[in-house]
């Protein structure tokens, strides 16, 4: 058999022309064909409804929080966006193993009700400094 290992792209795999005859060996064997994934979440096409539903709660649990992290990086005051930032991450970091459906619900209200919160304490906060900065001639430190 001839392989192309010195000849192809770095990062490529190599090519072959058995494809499929692993999985049809093991079928004519009356076995079940084993599935591969290099994903450290296995295979998504191989899930059945509940993995489905946990990838998608996965998904949106990783968009939140980084909804989360961008919105507490426009805060303008440092003190509060690291105090933010800390509370956003320690939060996800506690709750990543919760499997209890109504209790991750609760989480992704709680989330939502956070990310609220942060967009109005960042609006609050910049209003207030660029009043402060108007009424002392233009400096941006706040007393």
């Amino acid at each position: 058999s001839h392989s192309n290992w010195g000849t192809r792209p770095r990062g490529a795999l190599p090519t072959t022309n058995n494809s499929g005859s692993r999985k049809k060996r093991e079928r004519e064997r009356g076995e079940e064909p084993e599935t591969r994934s290099n994903s450290p979440g296995g295979n998504i096409a191989s899930c059945g409804p509940e993995s489905m539903a946990s990838v998608e709660g996965r998904i949106a649990a990783i968009s939140l929080y980084r909804t989360l992290l961008r919105a507490a990086h426009l805060i303008p005051q440092d003190n509060k966006r690291m105090f933010a930032l800390d509370r956003i991450r320690e939060g996800f970091r506690e709750s990543k193993g919760e499997t209890d459906e109504e209790k991750i619900r609760q989480m992704f209200l709680l989330g939502y009700t956070q990310l609220e919160s942060i967009e109005v304490q960042t609006e609050h906060l910049s209003n207030l400094t660029s009043f402060i900065s108007a009424q002392s001639g233009g400096s941006t430190e706040a007393k």
